[in-house]
């Protein structure tokens, strides 16, 4: 366990001794952060083309040729590299049931991979030993069936905590979709390093141009001003300079240090306001009292108004500006469509529609949702902080300001450590409570994609068959715009509206809730008192 998971623990206990000393104070949310930290995990996925060399640069870490090469894109599966000194693979079903396997038994996984999510390779390697708390995990490549490599991206962005990206330097540059994972990845706040890899396939002169562009690519694009590393096919030396970069320790503390300062001010508020009541009169507390009732009883009036509204004021207006802002995203991509599915066929076209809507759909839905949050923030707030006569208005300002930092920094809250609380019913339901921008995102994200998944393929067969054999640009391009975004538009507007509907609720709810939870902390004190 890290120095910096044990401190925090170690905190936590103690701050619940004392608090528990005293039955005015709730140890609520300490017990919740002290589950999360227990369980967190620090993911590194190693993400990639299908050729970009992923699977050869962790087996050449590892010290050991493990992981299948060379593979077909369809058998791909997201693998966690854990250590072990019993060495087996665990393939982990959508249900979360397990298939033991021995280590040199991934041909097996091959053939039944659609059966599994994602795979576990517990290996006796010292470099992966050395490196734990962190835990490396190769990606499926985007050349990948579009269901999978979207599970996969979608299960790793909550997980995640740093990226090691793989750019094929014969490749020559980053292409589209890697750029626009960077571009999703940057949106929310991840870490990464960019990787220039299979070096050893270009002379040294060649090499240097390509990072010099790459480099210039990064800064202009993502304002990316890290080193640009290099790999040939051996790639341990250069993983060992990347996990040199890493502090686990600064990575730790940068996921919950917040949740901590204000868990600390919250504490340190409600023993002000005991206080604070001692020193007034019995009837001047009751007054009191009676004012935070009244709150909570407008609190539930305005959550049920906003809940009521929500449709109208947010669901549809919303999902309108994203679903254009894809169809934008598309018309503005149409001529690289078209050149893809004229020289590499209906499959790379299907992919890369797939990867401008997944990558609009993520930024503009992260804006989306954080905007509604503050939104929804203001309204409580506000219904609040009126009418106020008795209660000292340091109470309401302190429970705004901690939940707006609450609504503010949700981007960076961590949702990865509830994947390890299957058997903790009661934690796991405080646990739901936990507003997250990633986790809210991820929710929209995976239906919305598995439908379009399941809605384009038979468009795009007969988009194929009509315009395969008469590859015109600019009808291709017509065609794009008059039967392929049609069908784009309406899917996502259905889709949208109904599951976005159902996350503004949850957002309503959970905000609100955290302002009950707040109130309902002050009137305890203020009772006891």
């Amino acid at each position: 366990m890290l120095k910096t998971q044990k401190n925090f623990l170690e905190y936590l206990k103690t701050l619940n001794q004392e608090i528990s000393k005293y039955e005015i104070f709730e140890n609520k949310e300490n017990l919740e952060l002290i589950e999360m930290i227990n369980n967190q995990e620090l993911i590194i996925p190693v993400i990639g083309g299908f050729s970009a060399g992923k699977s050869t640069a962790i087996n050449s870490f590892m010290g050991k040729n493990i992981l299948p090469v060379g593979i077909r894109p369809e058998t791909a599966l997201a693998t966690e590299i854990r250590y072990s000194k019993e060495e087996k693979i665990e393939a982990i079903k959508d249900d979360e049931s397990v298939d033991l396997y021995k280590i040199d038994e991934f041909d097996k996984i091959k053939e039944k991979a659609d059966e599994y999510k994602y795979v576990k390779l517990f290996v006796d390697s010292k470099n992966i030993k050395n490196i734990e708390p962190l835990i490396l995990v190769d990606m499926p490549g985007f050349e990948s069936p579009i269901d999978k490599h979207n599970k996969a991206i979608i299960e790793y962005i909550k997980k995640g905590v740093f990226y090691i990206i793989l750019v094929n330097n014969v490749d020559g540059t980053i292409k589209k979709p890697i750029l626009q994972e960077l571009h999703n990845l940057n949106n929310l706040n991840r870490e990464f390093i960019v990787v220039l890899s299979q070096t050893n396939l270009r002379d040294d002169e060649k090499v240097q141009e390509v990072r010099e562009n790459i480099k210039d690519l990064l800064e202009l694009e993502l304002d990316y001003n890290k080193p640009l590393l290099l790999a040939d096919n051996n790639a341990k030396e250069t993983f060992e300079k990347i996990f040199n970069t890493i502090d686990p320790e600064k990575l730790f503390e940068s996921l919950y240090i917040d949740m901590l300062k204000n868990l600390y001010l919250n504490i340190i508020d409600n023993i002000n306001l005991a206080i604070a009541s001692l020193s007034k009169s019995k009837e001047e507390n009751e007054k009191s009292i009676k004012e935070l009732e009244e709150s909570l009883v407008e609190l539930k009036k305005e959550k049920d108004k906003l809940i009521e509204e929500a449709k109208q004021n947010y669901s549809s207006s919303q999902v309108t500006n994203v679903v254009n802002q894809v169809v934008n995203e598309i018309l503005l991509q149409k001529e690289t469509l078209s050149t893809t599915f004229i020289n590499n066929g209906s499959n790379s076209f299907n992919r890369e529609l797939e990867n401008i809507i997944r990558y609009s759909l993520t930024k503009n839905l992260k804006t989306t949702i954080e905007d509604i949050s503050l939104d929804v923030f203001e309204n409580l707030s506000s219904s609040l902080e009126q009418n106020k006569d008795f209660l000292d208005p340091k109470i309401i300002e302190q429970i705004t300001s901690q939940i707006r930092d609450y609504v503010s920094n949700s981007t960076k809250r961590i949702q990865s450590s509830l994947d390890n609380l299957k058997d903790s019913n009661t934690m796991k339901e405080s646990f739901k409570k936990v507003f997250a921008v990633v986790a809210i995102l991820t929710n929209v994200l995976a239906p919305v994609l598995e439908l379009l998944i399941l809605a384009l393929p038979d468009l795009i067969e007969a988009f194929a068959k009509k315009y395969m054999a008469n590859k015109q640009k600019q009808k291709i391009e017509e065609a794009i715009e008059n039967q392929i975004i049609p069908k784009v538009k309406s899917t996502l507007q259905i889709e949208l509206e109904k599951i976005l509907s159902e996350q503004i609720e949850n957002i309503i709810k959970a905000i609100s809730d955290e302002f009950e939870v707040k109130l309902q902390e002050k009137k305890a004190i203020l009772e006891e008192s």
